[in-house]
């Protein structure tokens, strides 16, 4: 999905034989996804603050989904939160896959 995000100009996403997506790389991302991913290891983050947000504890680490990222860093920042480990993504073909049918490649 990586080489086909940075290769292809135009690309069809089918399941169960049936186109559900076409376009290129970035129309696709931009059209399913307006936030990126931020992730921090959760012993960094209070409960507190990850129950009030609705964000999501994923293998030992806080899932952030944001719209505006310095408005979350400020937030962090302002709870104290320490910013070591701090991934911050964008939505790949992988993710677009998976939201648009519901499971992953492997399934």
């Amino acid at each position: 999905m990586d080489e086909a995000e940075q290769l292809c100009d135009d690309i069809v996403i089918m399941d169960q034989g049936k186109i559900i997506a076409a376009g290129t790389p970035h129309k696709l991302l931009n059209k399913h996804f307006n936030e990126v991913f931020i992730y921090l290891p959760a012993e960094q983050v209070p409960l507190m603050l990850i129950e009030q947000n609705k964000w999501q504890t994923l293998a030992g680490r806080v899932e952030i989904t944001s719209r505006n990222v310095e408005q979350t860093l400020v937030l962090l920042m302002n709870h104290k939160v320490s910013l070591a480990g701090l991934h911050v993504k964008s939505a790949n073909l992988d993710d677009l896959f998976l939201h648009l049918t519901g499971h992953s490649l492997r399934e």
